[in-house]
């Protein structure tokens, strides 16, 4: 694994997810496991609960801290 996180298939990439103590980065990986440029990423990603409520945000390359969106939906719980 390249960044030591859990990796799956998504069309002709790989996307790996790395979980540290304080955030979860993702990496997009070309064919051989390389990480792949970011600079024309675009899209979304979508956090699925475990009540099936779902949040949907864009991707930004900018760091985002989560935190304040997990707190919100885990308070509507």
């Amino acid at each position: 694994m390249p960044h030591g996180g859990i990796i799956q298939n998504s069309g002709d990439y790989k996307i790996e997810m790395v979980q540290r103590e304080n955030n979860i980065s993702f990496y997009v990986l070309d064919a051989k496991g390389k990480t792949v440029s970011n600079k024309k990423i675009t899209g979304s990603v979508v956090f699925e609960f475990f009540n099936k409520t779902k949040v949907t945000n864009p991707v930004s390359l900018d760091m985002v801290d989560f935190s304040e969106i997990m707190k919100k939906q885990l308070l509507q719980l």
